[in-house]
């Protein structure tokens, strides 16, 4: 769907690259919400399907491409993923994400970070 020609506030966050329902559900869990929000999930849903036994998930290949993605060690975070929902994972995992970006705010400062979002964001998009 396009973005309205008025220019409102919905516009402003599909362009930004949230959807309405995802950034609402990001301010309830704290996460950071958006596109990398998104993809969070449609990676759980991929690697750790909701309708499956967790002991079906590919935990090894989600950890993998988190890491990868989001530079998220599952591991050194103590994240023990089979005794999560898929759902509770991506809350997990997305407010993990978010102090870490936190961090890096105040430590770098505002300028460098949306520099990082912006590329991290283009890699995201390059990979879909």
């Amino acid at each position: 769907m396009a973005p309205p020609v008025n220019g409102g506030a919905g516009s402003a966050r599909v362009l930004a690259g949230r959807s309405a329902p995802a950034e609402e559900r990001a301010k309830k869990e704290g996460t950071g919400g958006g596109v990398a929000y998104d993809l969070l999930e449609d990676l759980t849903k991929q690697y750790l399907n909701p309708d499956v036994s967790p002991d079906d998930w590919d935990v090894e290949n989600y950890k993998l491409q988190i890491k990868t993605i989001y530079d998220f060690d599952a591991d050194a975070e103590q994240l023990d993923i089979p005794n999560y929902t898929s759902a509770e994972v991506v809350t997990e995992v997305g407010k993990a994400e978010g102090q870490v970006c936190a961090k890096r705010n105040s430590r770098l400062g505002r300028k460098p970070m949306r520099t990082y979002e912006r590329i991290i964001m283009l890699n995201i998009i390059d990979a879909q």
